[in-house]
């Protein structure tokens, strides 16, 4: 079971926004170590903060991804627009 489906069936939190900051980097010894690679290689670095509906934050994570393995994918769309709706 995920981490949201159990805040939300077990606890009533839903997960409804999230901060997150992804930033390019070099690994440190730890994250070199963790990830198996060389230090100095290229990474990800993320961060990321969810909040409740009250606005409460609920999670905060940072994350570290192998920059020969990983890409980063982002669809941008307006608000209240859907694909094949006119204005």
């Amino acid at each position: 079971m995920s981490l949201y489906q159990t805040l939300s069936e077990r606890y009533g939190v839903q997960i409804v926004a999230a901060n997150e900051v992804a930033e390019a980097g070099l690994a440190g010894a730890e994250e070199a170590k963790l990830l198996r690679f060389a230090t100095g290689s290229p990474v990800f670095f993320f961060t990321r903060t969810s909040y409740a509906q009250s606005g409460q934050p609920v999670e905060y994570v940072k994350s570290a991804y192998r920059g020969d393995r990983f890409k980063i994918v982002n669809r941008l769309t307006q608000p209240e627009k859907s694909i094949g709706r006119e204005n």
